[in-house]
């Protein structure tokens, strides 16, 4: 049987991605900071958000709706033989992770030393996957599309070892 932190993994969507481009670093960090809408600004202008500061950076598909388990990529460029090359791991928010601790490790500490303590403990355990089941099916494919993305923008290629 699997563990809740082994479920939780496995619905956090979690993937590396690797795409090599040709093009200089300072070139791709230029056309990563002009495409990338900085986070939570209306502009509707790009259909990504994120930031970046030259080495490592985040990004997020733009959705018309909050998912607080909506897919992140976070990423560094870094300069390669013959170009630059872009390494990102895609899956849940980092702050999703303090939540769980915090929603889990809470009642834990409070209620842990009795059977309806536990009761409680078994209740938020279940409210977390699902929650987080029901997040990750709303942002399937974002990771792809993320992916997809940046590809074009840095007019790169996709490198086999980080495919699904």
């Amino acid at each position: 049987m699997a563990s809740v932190a082994d479920t939780l993994w496995k619905l956090s969507g979690f993937r590396p991605m690797s795409i090599h481009s040709p093009l200089p670093k300072d070139e791709c960090v230029r056309r990563l900071r002009q495409a990338l809408d900085p986070d939570r600004l209306a502009s509707l202008d790009q259909p990504v958000t994120g930031m970046t500061n030259g080495d490592w950076g985040r990004a997020r598909k733009r959705i018309a709706y909050r998912n607080s388990f909506q897919t992140v990529v976070y990423f560094k460029v870094v300069e390669a033989r013959g170009g630059t090359d872009f390494h990102g791991w895609s899956g849940l928010g980092l702050s999703n992770y303090v939540f769980f601790a915090v929603w889990v490790g809470l009642p834990s500490l409070l209620f842990g030393r009795s059977w309806s303590g536990l009761l409680v403990i078994a209740g938020m355990v279940v409210a977390a996957v699902l929650l987080t089941a029901l997040g990750r099916v709303l942002a399937s494919g974002e990771s792809d599309f993320i992916e997809r993305f940046v590809t074009k923008l840095i007019e790169g290629t996709v490198m086999p070892s980080a495919t699904k």
